[in-house]
């Protein structure tokens, strides 16, 4: 990996300044819709954080951030 995790600049030494959507001390957690990928409510708490703003959703829920409960297979919206 490149400095700051290729996700950040080098602004003085041990310091990166992280790109939007990236976090930690070397820029090496990125986010899904503003919710940092350590947080359990992460993906609306019904899927997984996979890489910056994309959800993998449990089969119980569907939607960009796992917000959407399904029906018997249908989506509930």
């Amino acid at each position: 990996a490149g400095v700051c995790s290729s996700h950040g600049a080098c602004v003085s030494a041990d310091a990166c300044n992280c790109n939007p959507g990236y976090s930690g001390l070397n820029c090496n957690f990125h986010s899904c819709f503003g919710i940092n990928v350590t947080s359990p409510t992460v993906c609306s708490g019904h899927g997984l954080c996979t890489a910056l703003n994309s959800c993998l959703c449990e089969l119980t829920h569907t939607g960009a951030s796992c917000n959407i409960p399904m029906c018997y297979g249908i989506p509930a919206n």
